[in-house]
């Protein structure tokens, strides 16, 4: 089928349309031109007036959330082909023209893209708003006769963003927001403070799907809390725009965009933020593996432990349902906290959901005493009740037995799915990318902690489909357990050669 282009709101495709030397695409509905011809911008001349910009549906939706000054950060895209560059640039120039003194800033990562995007443009369009653009000037402008000032810049190095410290703008506007680093961001977006009866300050972005701190704000709203106490997820709106809501690309770029890989396809004409380039877990979507199940009190959990007390340190709980699946049901995250009061956290945690904690999988390094005389880290947490099981430490073939984890069953569900309560996994593992010098590992720089954890917990478990009799985990085999785990032996109940069913 040809691709056509439809109008997100009333669905009819867009038509061509042409007022006075202006061509351009407008929805086929008179109630959805007039929504949208409310933020045209015309100019007068010789007592008539000119169209240069009319916006199509979506972008006016953008508008309206800027004007609506509820938000504080904007974000517009999503995919390819939505027409966001071009959008950005004339909402400058639309609150320019509106609204008198206005200043805003219009930044690319790097001057080329910058040029290459957005400068030379400006010229014509400058022209046609009787502005004056300096291209030359440090930094380059778009000055408006009602004083109004569109700047244009760049941030490369991180250093840079100490320029656009000291400034103060109504409007900050980063084009392709995820080729910059969200530490950059965060300080330039400061710079937009400049109040006025009429105008909120705000940042106004766009972007591709790709940049993984650009999701967590964004799509997701879960942030490292503890890195960013003072994030407020009301504070981020996303609007989508797809090839399917801009009429102007034609049929050879939806062609170019279907011929891409899977993965970048997926980025690109639909949207997805489930895939980027270097993800070391392509295998999970957030739409098939999250998901919020009840589950009965007496079904007992088996656990995996990453400990760490610098870093991070992570307890996954999990039940095997009775058909294999493996769900993760909950998460523990601490860090520079003692062995005993972790271990006292995981046994509270497991007594308030009345359920019974059979035995964690965990770090083989716990067991280390370090030259010390005294109890290892694993010991202690056994003494408090926790029963541990040294995991098998195998890094490439348990990152297989996740990905094995993470593909679909016989019946069409995924093997293991995961608790949206459990929002540090559902934040670390997706992000995680591939290691530049072992490419079948992980990058260890990355938070790993949650991924390790669930890398120790389905190494304790046959594959996925492996069933074997339940006697093995009869009130007998429980008691046994923990009988063994405060005698200091090594409980055996999530070996290879046991499951739970």
């Amino acid at each position: 089928m040809p691709f056509q282009a439809r109008c997100h709101w009333c669905h009819l495709p867009f038509v061509r349309w042409q007022e006075g030397d202006w061509h351009g695409w407008i929805c086929a509905s008179a109630r959805c031109r007039q929504r949208c011809s409310r933020y045209a911008i015309w100019r007068s001349q010789g007592g008539t007036s000119r169209l240069l910009f009319f916006p199509l549906p979506k972008q006016v939706e953008a508008i309206q959330a800027i004007l609506s000054g509820k938000h504080r950060w904007i974000l517009y895209g999503g995919a390819r082909g939505g027409g966001k560059s071009m959008l950005l640039r004339w909402i400058a120039y639309m609150l320019c023209l509106r609204l008198p003194n206005f200043q805003a800033v219009l930044l690319r990562r790097t001057y080329a893209e910058l040029e290459k995007s957005h400068m030379r443009r400006m010229s014509a369009e400058a022209l046609l708003l009787r502005a004056i653009y300096t291209p030359s000037g440090t930094p380059p402008t778009v000055r408006f006769s009602n004083g109004s000032v569109l700047e244009l810049g760049h941030c490369q190095d991180p250093k840079d963003a100490e320029k656009y410290l000291s400034a103060e703008y109504n409007l900050v506007l980063p084009d392709e927001l995820g080729t910059f680093e969200e530490d950059m961001i965060l300080k330039i977006g400061g710079s937009a403070r400049i109040r006025s009866p009429l105008f909120k300050p705000c940042v106004v972005a766009s972007t591709n799907p790709g940049a993984t701190w650009v999701r967590d704000r964004w799509i997701s709203k879960v942030v490292d809390a503890e890195r960013y106490p003072g994030y407020k997820p009301n504070d981020y709106f996303f609007i989508q725009s797809l090839l399917d809501d801009n009429p102007y690309p034609d049929e050879e770029y939806e062609k170019f965009l279907n011929d891409q890989d899977p993965d970048t396809r997926a980025a690109w004409r639909e949207g997805s933020w489930d895939v980027f380039e270097g993800q070391y877990f392509k295998e999970f979507k957030a739409a098939l593996h999250v998901v919020r199940k009840d589950i009965p009190a007496d079904v007992p959990r088996i656990g995996g432990l990453d400990w760490g007390y610098a870093n991070r340190g992570v307890h996954l709980w999990a039940i095997v349902e009775p058909d294999g699946h493996l769900h993760i049901t909950q998460e523990y995250v601490f860090r520079q906290t003692l062995a005993e009061v972790a271990a006292g956290r995981i046994l509270q945690m497991t007594q308030n959901g009345g359920y019974q904690l059979l035995a964690s999988a965990a770090d083989p390094s716990m067991w280390i005493r370090t030259g010390q005389s005294g109890e290892s880290i694993a010991e202690t947490m056994q003494r408090v009740g926790v029963a541990l099981q040294r995991a098998n430490h195998e890094r490439v073939n348990g990152w297989q037995r996740v990905r094995h984890w993470l593909s679909l069953a016989p019946d069409g569900r995924p093997w293991m799915t995961i608790d949206p309560s459990c929002v540090y996994l559902l934040r670390t593992l997706p992000a995680l990318i591939h290691d530049d010098t072992h490419p079948e590992d992980l990058d260890t720089t990355g938070e790993d902690h949650a991924a390790d954890a669930l890398r120790y917990l389905v190494m304790a478990r046959p594959a996925p489909g492996v069933r074997h009799r339940e006697s093995e985990f009869g009130p007998d085999s429980v008691g046994r357990l923990f009988q063994e785990a405060r005698a200091g032996s090594q409980p055996s109940l999530l070996g290879r050669d046991a499951v739970m069913t």
